[in-house]
């Protein structure tokens, strides 16, 4: 996907594709998620929920993926009204 040398840019780099995609194909639903750092997934929320047009949910990552991804991992899941062409 990218790779970005600091925390803070990565997420700026998450919300930057998410606004591509939205005005590109169209928002359904998102839901933002995090591993035991809750504060970075409200963060997270924050900055999607503008493009969004509606508060996101915050929800927690299961152990399975955690074991993979690590502690204080957040994230973004949505779905477009068409289908992403250019998907990762």
């Amino acid at each position: 996907f990218d790779k970005v040398r600091t925390r803070r840019r990565a997420l700026e780099r998450i919300v930057e594709k998410f606004r591509e995609d939205v005005e590109r194909y169209g928002f359904r639903g998102a839901f933002v998620h995090h591993i035991d750092d809750p504060a970075e997934g409200e963060a997270l929320a924050k900055m999607c929920e503008p493009i969004a047009g509606r508060s996101l949910e915050i929800v927690a990552i299961g152990p399975v993926v955690g074991l993979h991804v690590g502690p204080a991992t957040a994230g973004l899941v949505y779905e477009t009204e068409q289908p992403l062409r250019d998907a990762v």
